[in-house]
């Protein structure tokens, strides 16, 4: 409840961080990645972002359901994490057998 007392919007200022390197990660990501580590990285991100969406914190007592864009934030976030994680998988199984 400090973040709303004080309007230094600390979680808000974590999840624009956190879009931030997930962005940042997608670009180097949407070149040939041959190491599970970023697709980990990746997953990472996007299930914090997701767990940040859900939880919406710094809200203090009042917490409204999330609406659609909530929702499709919540959604993709979510499938993010899961694409990143079996991509990671991917290339862990393809680097153990080469």
């Amino acid at each position: 409840m400090a973040a709303v007392a004080d309007g230094s919007g600390g979680p808000a200022i974590v999840a624009v961080c956190v879009v931030g390197a997930l962005v940042a990660c997608l670009v180097v990501a949407a070149f040939r990645v041959r190491s599970p580590k970023l697709p980990g990285v990746i997953a990472a991100l996007a299930l914090l972002l997701a767990v940040l969406v859900g939880e919406r914190p710094g809200l203090g007592e009042f917490e409204p359901a999330l609406g659609g864009f909530g929702v499709a934030a919540l959604l993709l976030a979510v499938g993010t994490a899961l694409l990143g994680v079996a991509h990671a998988v991917h290339l862990a199984r393809l680097n153990k057998a080469g």
